[in-house]
Parts: structure tokens; C-alpha cells; sequence
């Protein structure tokens, strides 16, 4: 395996569906955290993103709280044989392309979301010419976790042109290579979770965290999830500390049109198969022409498990009006499930070409035509042409 071009074609599925390696970077850093979180600890619930910069190094860490941990063993090629219980995140997190039912509740699909991070460190560098990586001694990735049973545990993975070369240690053991692989400047995890740790981590990223940017994309991405959990994520950078909030546009919706926004909600039952399904639409319109909506929030976004995925417009309505809404779908657990099964690898699209997803679909750009003829101006005419 030529596992720079490996880790390169991960990348492109990114970007092809629109995504920054930035972008990509919190969405699945935060999205492991949430595969993890412990239903019996809600209470604890938690990630917190830091970025930790000494003598001119840099780290990028995703720490999570109320989660089990990375539990299970290290695993032999014999394991990846099998399907993998939910209880092997070891295994799971090293791995790609594993075996995995699609009715677990967990967002993870194929694993390719860890080896998307690897993108995330410096040394990794890609241009027209290929793709090259820094093999000198510092790991791509680091990541250690204590578990409910007191064991200790640090992983590590580097590229190569061809390997990508895995170490572990646990214990005592475990706890030198931290501060040998970061310089001293971390100590081991000291509560029952995971830290994902990569260094030398890219400059736009850096730039994100430091201009707040970072913190926008987190409070559009997971939306719900900070609606509903005010408190689940923050971004410590030096001495500063903040709480993500969620993304103020979409909280503040009016309940009813004003002078400068037009309002659409329903909760109209999705019908399909003769069997009903509940969602909740909350869609808003900037009333002047002469504005459209910020692009990170711009037409329907289709959340899942607290994660948007994507967005959705009718493409019927011209693009005076249509980039004028913004505004997202709530959908019951059954309709979640199906959108699971039909959900890209990469989390930034759904295939909504048939089945309850289609359904889906269509419910939501009838609401939008509906919405524009009814509130925006839209005329038969403008429909049609």
C-alpha cells in the first residue's frame, strides 16, 4: 500500500464533497468523542479541543469526558478477519474499512475519519506534484486513554512511504513515551476517556483556532448537539478558554416573521409506506433580495446524531430566493437510521436518490416551494423557468 496516496484519497473524498481539511479535522475529531460518550454518564459529557504551542511545536488535542475509553485489546490481522464488537475501539480506532453493523448508534461508517486527522499534521504534504511525508522520528498521531479498569494505554502511528507503522505501550511504559514523544510538555490522561494528540499540526489550522473560525464551524456542525448541551465543547488555546456556543443564527430563528426575516416551521408527519415519521422543520428567510445567507448555514441543513451532514435547496427556486434561506431538519430515530445506512464515509453526504431518504428529500424541497410561493415573492412563472 502506497499509503501517502492512501491517506491522499481519503483527503480528496473530503474536499470533493466541499470540506477544508480544517473543517474535516473538528468534524471527525469531535465525532469520535461523541461515538464514545457513556449513556449511563451524561452529566460528564464533554470534549475539549486544545492546542498547545512550546519552543516552536505545536499539538492539536481532542480530549473527551463521560466516555469508556479506547477498551479492548490490541489486535492481530486475524481479528480484522471478524466483525468488531462495539466494545474493540482499540482496534476500531486504529483500523480502516472494518467490519460494522449499521445499526449501531454510532456515527463512525468506515474509519476513514481517523486517518482524515493524519492529514491534519504538517507532515503531511500534498501538492500537484504527489504526495510526500517528513519520515523522521516525530509520530503523525498520538493518542492514549485510561479505562474503567485503571489500564493505561498510549498509541502511536507514523507514514511511510509504504507502512504505516503502529506502536503501543501500556503502564509505566506508556507513560515515559508520552513525555518522551511530546517533549515533556504533556502528562498522561488522569481520567477515564481518550486524547487525541497530533502534532505539528497544520498552520491553517492553527489559524482557525486563534481567529475563532475553528470555533464557528464547531457551532454550525454540531448545532443541536450545543443547543441541547451548552456546555459539551470547548477550545482552550494558551491561557484562553472558551465554551462553543451554538450557532446564534439557527438558535435564534423567530417563532414568527419580522421586519428583516420571513419564517417557515412545520411539523408536518412525513408519510412513507403507509407508516408516519415525525420531523420538525425551522426555516427562515432573509427578507431583503439584496442579502443571501452565510454559506455555513444556507439552505436545509439535514442533521444526524447532532452532526450536520448536509444541506439541502430546490433547485426549482431561483437562486435570488433560495439563497436567501437558511435553516435545518429535526428528524425522528427511525428516519435517522435510514439516513445512516445511505450516509458517504467521509459525513458530508447523503445518496437521497431513493427509499425514506427520498422521501425525505422531497418532503423538504415541497416545504420549500411551498415557503417561497407563500412568503418569499416566488410566482409561477419564476418556477417554471
Amino acid at each position: 500500500i502506497n499509503w501517502p496516496n492512501l491517506i491522499k484519497g481519503i483527503v480528496d473524498g473530503y474536499t470533493n464533497n466541499g470540506a477544508s481539511i480544517t473543517h474535516a479535522t473538528q468534524k471527525d475529531g469531535i465525532q469520535n468523542s461523541v461515538d464514545a460518550f457513556d449513556p449511563l454518564k451524561p452529566d460528564e459529557h464533554h470534549i475539549k479541543i486544545s492546542l498547545v504551542m512550546d519552543s516552536g511545536s505545536n499539538l492539536l488535542i481532542f480530549e473527551d469526558f463521560g466516555t469508556f475509553g479506547l477498551t479492548g485489546r490490541v489486535l492481530g490481522d486475524e481479528d480484522m478477519k471478524r466483525d468488531l464488537p462495539v466494545e474493540e475501539r482499540w482496534g476500531r480506532f486504529e483500523n480502516l474499512a472494518f467490519t460494522k453493523d449499521t445499526e449501531e448508534k454510532t456515527l463512525g461508517a468506515r474509519g476513514q475519519g481517523k486517518f482524515m486527522l493524519l492529514a491534519a499534521s504538517d507532515k503531511m504534504k500534498f501538492s500537484e506534484k504527489g504526495t510526500e511525508v517528513d519520515t523522521n522520528d516525530r509520530p503523525f498521531m498520538l493518542y492514549d486513554t485510561l479505562r474503567a479498569d485503571g489500564v493505561y494505554r498510549l498509541g502511536l502511528r507514523t507514514v511511510e512511504t509504504t507502512r504505516s507503522p503502529i506502536h503501543y505501550w501500556e503502564g509505566e511504559e506508556a507513560r515515559q513515551q508520552l513525555k518522551t514523544q511530546t517533549d515533556g510538555i504533556l502528562e498522561p490522561i488522569d481520567h477515564v476517556g481518550t486524547r487525541v494528540i497530533i502534532p505539528d499540526v497544520r498552520k491553517e489550522i492553527v489559524r482557525a483556532i486563534k481567529d475563532d473560525k475553528y470555533s464557528d464551524m464547531i457551532s454550525t456542525t454540531w448545532f443541536p448537539l450545543l443547543r441541547d448541551n451548552p456546555l459539551m465543547i470547548s477550545i482552550v488555546y494558551g491561557e484562553k478558554g472558551k465554551i462553543v456556543m451554538p450557532d446564534k443564527r439557527l438558535l435564534e430563528i423567530p417563532s414568527k416573521d419580522t421586519s428583516e426575516i420571513k419564517v417557515w416551521k412545520s411539523k408536518k408527519a412525513l408519510t412513507f409506506n403507509k407508516t408516519k415519521y415525525g420531523l420538525k422543520l425551522h426555516i427562515a428567510a432573509l427578507s431583503y433580495e439584496s442579502e443571501i445567507a452565510s454559506e455555513e448555514i444556507r439552505h436545509v441543513g439535514i442533521y444526524r446524531s447532532g452532526m450536520r451532514v448536509m444541506s439541502l435547496k430546490n433547485k426549482h427556486i431561483p437562486p435570488e430566493i433560495m439563497d436567501r434561506i437558511y435553516g435545518y431538519v429535526e428528524v425522528d430515530d427511525k428516519v435517522e437510521k435510514a439516513l445512516r445506512v445511505v450516509e458517504d464515509p467521509t459525513h458530508y453526504k447523503f445518496d437521497l436518490s431513493k427509499g425514506l431518504p427520498k422521501k425525505l428529500a422531497s418532503h423538504i424541497e415541497n416545504e420549500l416551494m411551498a415557503f417561497a410561493k407563500k412568503k418569499l415573492g416566488l410566482h409561477q412563472n419564476e418556477e417554471d423557468r
